[in-house]
């Protein structure tokens, strides 16, 4: 019978003696956990762990019944298997290449507690061995759509320590993270947003697949979240060519969202873009004037900002924004006024027909109380004393 002193006098055998000793002792150990009661297995692998702890590297000894253990009918003592190659592979990443297959294999068992167990070992090979991404990657894709959703969370988890230690790989890792982030599962989705955040700090720079991901966030109920996204994005390049490529509908999404932070985002973006592609400006033009009354002032002012990016401002479109552009030139915000008499002078560039009826405006608006208004009204009605 099992029983503590038994278990005791293995452990002093494999912790004070030469290696062969050690070895069977540690082999007695191993064929315990073969025991049906989960009660003493749980004894067992107390002993293994303290044995593990004080001497890590004597588990190499026993490698090939490690992996016998892997072909077991029992599932507890497959996830054994896992679990002690991961250890081994930890120890001494120079075995990492010996014990892959078995792990790779483990990795497509019929039971999900094995899978599940599978991915920190795997996750551990990578962190030892990052010039094994190719050979792992495959299998970590393919346990990223597993059927079990507490399969794929692991995989989150695990890849989110992988990244913090390996941060260098996280081009290769970038279709598994793609996955989990579009996971449906709520549990998934906690530990794939962790993930996420630990991408964004240790990448400066984001792949335009990863944009359309990231736009949901963006989206999020979580104002951090969302706050993340943005900072994101914003130091972002491939996040303005993902927008020129076609992708301007993407930003109506920003610019009706809830949080004012995410519309000025929108309007920012729009306008670094316009900048770069003069194209786009009649189309985004339209998109402007119908955003000229929004309500937060920071964000009218991000609107205004963007439309005076614009190089060329269509003429229909110029005159529909007119009236608006009057009101916002009374706005009570100095820079919004500033910005709006800004714009005002590149529509009358392209409406010269406008120019007496803005004339009055320009005269009253002389007077403004702020310096940088006052500079932006004579500048414009400068240009208009030229045309005449």
């Amino acid at each position: 019978m099992l029983n503590n002193t038994i278990l005791k006098d293995i452990l002093d055998t494999v912790l004070n003696n030469n290696s062969r000793v050690a070895k069977n002792a540690l082999v007695k150990i191993l064929e315990l956990l073969r025991d049906d009661d989960k009660k003493r297995r749980k004894k067992v692998n107390k002993v293994l762990h303290k044995i593990l702890e004080v001497k890590p590297k004597i588990i190499e000894e026993v490698l090939p019944e490690v992996i016998e253990f892997s072909k077991d009918e029992k599932e507890y003592m497959r996830r054994t298997s896992a679990h002690l190659l991961g250890e081994i592979g930890r120890f001494n990443p120079g075995l990492v290449r010996e014990i892959l297959p078995t792990l790779l294999g483990l990795a497509k068992d019929k039971d999900w507690c094995v899978r599940s167990t599978t991915v920190n070992p795997l996750g551990g090979s990578l962190k030892g061995s990052p010039e094994l991404v190719r050979e792992i990657l495959p299998t970590l894709l393919g346990l990223a759509k597993d059927k079990n959703w507490r399969v794929r969370q692991r995989v989150a988890d695990e890849l989110k320590t992988i990244l913090e230690t390996c941060p260098g790989i996280s081009t290769e890792l970038l279709p598994i993270i793609i996955e989990l982030i579009k996971d449906e599962s709520e549990e998934v989705k906690k530990s794939s947003t962790k993930l996420l955040n630990v991408v964004l700090e240790k990448r400066h720079e984001i792949s335009e697949e990863l944009v359309p991901i990231i736009i949901k966030f963006v989206e999020d109920k979580s104002w951090q979240k969302r706050d993340k996204a943005i900072e994101t994005m914003r130091k972002s390049v491939n996040c303005e060519k993902y927008f020129q490529k076609g992708n301007l509908p993407v930003f109506r999404e920003l610019l009706i969202n809830e949080d004012w932070r995410v519309r000025d985002y929108g309007f920012e973006v729009l306008g670094k873009v316009l900048k770069a592609d003069p194209e786009a400006s009649k189309e985004a033009f339209l998109v402007l004037i119908g955003s000229l009354r929004e309500k937060d002032w920071r964000v009218r002012d991000r609107v205004v900002n963007a439309l005076s990016g614009i190089p060329r401002v269509d003429l229909k479109a110029s005159k529909e924004a007119l009236p608006l552009l009057f009101e916002l030139s009374r706005d009570e915000s100095l820079l919004v006024r500033a910005s709006a008499i800004e714009v005002l002078g590149k529509v009358l560039k392209a409406d010269p027909e406008a120019s007496k009826e803005a004339f009055s405006l320009l005269i009253e608006l002389k007077t403004d109380k702020y310096e940088e208004v006052r500079n932006k009204v004579n500048m414009t009605l400068g240009n208009i004393v030229n045309k005449t």
